[in-house]
């Protein structure tokens, strides 16, 4: 839908309808009925069946894939079908199944909600370094100068920018965020992440004495791509930033309406309202943004349609003004200043600069 034919609320509403009653698929298999009487009272939320079921789906093949990499005879060959297969199946699922966990607490025992950090790890994501990044930190500090993935600082438009952005993260994280923490007297986040990363390199080095090639496809060439997607869409989510809203959320992040992928990352198109209640349950997102149209005009934000973060992240990076033309044609108007179609392209290309 092109900017112009998209002039009034009523529009964003039938969109965000979408989202709100499409079916989910944050899960390939449903637990059988008489497994899920079990399960259901152990979640604090009965909403979150979705996320104790992707967690499920993933726990069923993660732990024995990795285990039979490793008894496997070496191959590259092996490691890299295995990681390939275990990314488009369960990355984008699992992730966000921990990111709105690490939220709001999945289970009533403390124990079980070590479930999904584990699994997080087979995936390349140390134990304890998501929640101390994205809880504490990226959402403490805003996407602001305290935030070490903050992307104010950046051309978000440069490919080069984006490399320094991942590479410092990837290279310096280990000591960065623990020392974030300390310096803010988080201690007992510090000390998690601490052990979460011994653990998990431990047991690199103790996999590694038993075959070095799968050790590698399961440890170190996964944390690369785990922290290169992960930084990516972090990229993607805060390529946009008003300089005289950043610190508000329409200035520093944007909404992705009618996208598949909200039905398989648990609405998480929905960043801006994330950003404005990171307590909001997945499923009120939608709800939540349409009550926040007025002030979504208000405050002059951005709201595309049929898109999700990584287009807008291949856009801006790799597409120029091609790509930022491709935005400006799936820009939703919820009362926003009016503008042609040139000069939303200029209004985006002024939100990439660094501040």
């Amino acid at each position: 839908m092109r900017a112009e034919e998209a002039r009034t609320p009523s529009v964003a509403e039938a969109l965000a309808s979408l989202d709100q009653l499409a079916a989910r698929r944050e899960w390939y298999v449903t637990p059988p009925p008489w497994l899920r009487r079990r399960l259901l009272p152990l979640l604090v939320d009965e909403r979150d069946a979705p996320v104790l079921y992707a967690a499920l789906n993933a726990a069923c093949v993660l732990p024995p894939a990795a285990a039979a990499l490793l008894l496997a005879p070496p191959s590259h060959a092996l490691g890299a079908a295995c990681l390939a297969l275990s990314y488009a199946l369960f990355l984008q699922r699992t992730l966000l199944a921990l990111h709105f966990a690490a939220h709001r607490r999945l289970f009533r025992s403390a124990p079980l909600n070590a479930l999904l950090p584990a699994l997080a790890a087979l995936l390349g994501l140390p134990a304890g370094l998501y929640s101390l990044h994205h809880c504490a930190m990226h959402h403490g500090e805003g996407n602001g100068r305290g935030d070490l993935s903050s992307t104010e600082r950046s051309r978000r438009d440069s490919p080069a920018a984006f490399l320094r952005y991942w590479l410092r993260f990837a290279l310096a994280a280990w000591l960065e965020l623990p020392l974030w923490a300390l310096r803010r007297r988080r201690h007992a986040l510090a000390a998690r992440a601490l052990a979460g990363c011994a653990a998990h390199w431990a047991l690199y080095c103790a996999a590694s004495r038993h075959n070095a090639t799968a050790a590698l496809w399961l440890f170190p060439a996964r944390f690369a791509l785990t922290s290169l997607l992960l930084m990516f869409g972090n990229w993607s989510q805060h390529a946009f930033v008003a300089p005289e809203r950043a610190r508000r959320a329409t200035g520093s992040a944007y909404t992705c309406l009618a996208h598949a992928d909200n039905q398989s990352t648990f609405n998480d198109g929905y960043h801006a309202s994330h950003h404005a209640n990171a307590r909001a349950h997945w499923s009120e997102l939608p709800a939540a943004f349409l009550a926040s149209l007025p002030a979504q005009a208000a405050e002059d934000a951005l709201v595309f349609r049929g898109v999700h973060f990584f287009d807008v992240g291949v856009a801006v990076l790799l597409r120029g003004d091609r790509g930022l033309a491709w935005l400006a044609e799936r820009y939703v108007q919820v009362g926003q200043p009016p503008r042609s179609q040139t000069q939303l392209i200029a209004e985006l290309r002024r939100r990439l600069a660094p501040l």
